[in-house]
């Protein structure tokens, strides 16, 4: 159908949709939620949402067939033109935003809780290069990992995109443009209460990988005073390695790839993301960001009543992103995404003895039987396991943490991607030296969307795991080690423990 710069659905002045069709479910839960949360006193953004019929307005006009696509169906995405009514659409919402950068977000079915599946980008108020990130945005949907998602986890098609202002302050003198903090957080969990995942600057979903988790009982010692708690953490942690320090402390952010719902720890210049170094410079002891957040009083108690209310408001657990800007003297807390999360059945019988393998930071809870277990230990089982994907299902995949982050792959080697592991049923890591942050940041949502269960290897090898079993049983398979043993796999998120058991044949 033609494009039409018009409101679909109920008009608001929080919320445009242009064009017909699906907008995704991430932008249909800020829609349906919104009244509500601004309600119970959250701020939100002002948002434009591009329905999936402007993206098919779009392939029309470029002559790409999705039942027949080209050889690089992402190229030709990136390379195609929007017609003149589409780019006066696109020309007309960054103006409403003065000079303000924009974020342009992916919103797919099953994506409210940002998967980092799909690509999200941050631009300066630049109509051209805007376009160019849009397109990308778009391109990103089509993308091998995302098609395999989509099918793992039973979705539907359909894609929105989500323009609004990245909401913020100046620092530095006006140099960057950033919240005062961020992060993602849930109204509650299978194991705690209501918590939340802190980062200064920009950090946003649960793909980010440097925050401080906090949670009332944590922030209670302090009297829920924020700034307190930063001076008395980072005072106690002063001789604790990097491995453990937080964005929020006063550890550099690293990483650089934005995927959906802004994955670096960064403040906004310019056109660009500033480097790692001015993130910790401004957030030292003396600096405009520090001071800021220290000179300010963040009762956290306020926040958390506000978090509980939305579990109560909706009627279910709620996922959530949020930011904190300071405007006239008060923090103003904004939420930038939010899901329902199904309550899990949480009914798990672990067995006497010494497991094959053990795990805590478990993602999942239930049974699964699994065939073969495949142990991806350097950059170049990354292709075998690709070809062991194809041909196999069910199975466990135990990797290192180094697979996944810019440390284990600063030389150009190959990262795992959910492509690599769709027909996996449960993932292990095991944490080295090179890992970097949150180990569920790695997959983001993608697991938890498609029912597969992750967790952590424990760290106490004589206790946790059976080596010499797992040894007897592994041979080299896709030219890497595999084991080759049916194996019974028990998961509790609320008891964070996970164990593997080995099956009689």
């Amino acid at each position: 159908m033609p494009v039409r710069a018009e409101l679909a659905g109920v008009a608001s002045p929080d919320f445009e949709v242009v064009g017909g069709g699906t907008i995704g479910e991430k932008a249909e839960q800020l829609r349906s939620k919104t009244p509500a949360l601004k309600s119970i006193g959250f701020h939100v953004p002002p948002r434009t949402v591009l329905a999936d019929g402007f993206l098919g307005d779009f392939m029309a006009r470029n002559r790409i067939d999705t039942a027949k696509p080209p050889a690089n169906l992402e190229r030709a995405i990136r390379r195609g033109s929007l017609s003149q009514e589409q780019f006066v659409i696109l020309q007309r919402t960054f103006g409403s935003h003065g000079s303000k950068p924009l974020i342009i977000r992916s919103s797919a079915e099953g994506d409210a809780r940002g998967t980092g599946i799909y690509e999200s980008e941050v631009t300066d108020n630049n109509i051209k290069r805007g376009r160019k990130i849009l397109q990308g945005v778009w391109a990103s949907y089509f993308s091998e990992s995302a098609v395999a998602f989509r099918r793992d986890a039973g979705l539907s098609e359909g894609f929105g995109v989500i323009l609004e202002p990245l909401v913020g302050q100046s620092f530095g003198h006006g140099e960057y443009f950033a919240p005062v903090m961020s992060g993602f957080g849930y109204t509650s969990t299978p194991r705690e209460g209501a918590n939340i995942s802190v980062v200064p600057g920009i950090g946003g979903g649960v793909d980010s990988r440097y925050g401080e988790k906090l949670t009332r009982d944590r922030v209670a010692i302090y009297d829920y005073d924020l700034s307190e708690y930063i001076y008395e953490e980072s005072s106690r942690m002063t001789n604790v390695g990097n491995s453990r320090k937080s964005a929020l402390l006063g550890t550099a952010a690293r990483g650089w790839r934005m995927h959906d719902a802004m994955l670096a720890d960064v403040l906004w210049k310019g056109n660009e993301f500033h480097s790692p170094k001015m993130i910790q410079q401004l957030f030292d002891p003396g600096s405009d960001l520090n001071e800021t957040v220290m000179s300010h009083d963040f009762q956290l108690s306020g926040f958390f009543d506000m978090i509980d209310q939305m579990e109560q408001t909706f009627g279910k657990p709620q996922y959530f992103e949020w930011a904190v800007t300071i405007e006239d003297g008060e923090p103003k807390y904004w939420i930038l995404q939010i899901a329902d999360v199904d309550a899990k059945a949480d009914y798990a019988e672990f067995q006497e003895g010494t497991p094959l393998l053990s795990a805590h930071t478990v993602t999942g809870s239930g049974q699964k039987e699994c065939a073969k277990i495949f142990n991806c230990w350097n950059p170049s089982d990354i292709e075998n396991l690709r070809r062991f994907n194809q041909e196999n299902t069910g199975y466990v995949l135990l990797y290192p943490s180094r697979l996944t982050t810019s440390w284990g792959t600063m030389f150009g080697g190959p990262r795992l991607k959910y492509a690599d592991l769709s027909n996996a049923s449960v993932i292990v890591e095991i944490q080295d030296a090179n890992h970097e942050g949150d180990p569920i940041s790695h997959f983001g949502g993608q697991v938890d969307m498609t029912g597969k269960f992750f967790g952590v290897l424990d760290d106490d090898p004589d206790n946790s795991h059976d080596w010499d079993t797992f040894i007897a049983g592994a041979v080299t398979e896709e030219g890497s080690e595999v084991y080759q043993g049916k194996v019974k796999v028990v998961a509790s998120e609320r008891r964070n423990k996970m164990a593997v058991y080995p099956l009689e044949e």
